[in-house]
């Protein structure tokens, strides 16, 4: 079906079904392909779904990396002791009582 990714298990399937000796038609319906995607399964055309592509760009810069140690997370403690109608659930993260 248009849109829907193809598993493991549907190649397997495919695979199988064609080393039997099936055709490319039977055994792409027993697995649940279009004849077009076994023979893509077939000739290794698909590309690899279950992989996550690695992104050959670099994401923003993180405008806290050289004071968030150093100076915010003293704050946010000291803010914290200086107020006492608030708690320290998870580190940095700070919810009134």
């Amino acid at each position: 079906m248009p849109g829907k990714k193809i598993t493991k298990q549907q190649v397997e399937i495919y695979m199988s079904n064609k080393t039997r000796g099936l055709t490319q038609k039977i055994a792409a319906a027993k697995a649940g392909l279009s004849e077009k995607r076994g023979y893509r399964c077939e000739h290794g055309q698909l590309a690899n779904q279950d992989k996550e592509r690695k992104r050959l760009w670099k994401g923003k810069k993180n405008p806290f990396e050289g004071v968030w140690e150093s100076v915010i997370v003293p704050l946010l403690i000291k803010g914290i002791y200086q107020n006492q109608n608030c708690q320290l659930v998870k580190p940095l993260m700070i919810v009134p009582v």
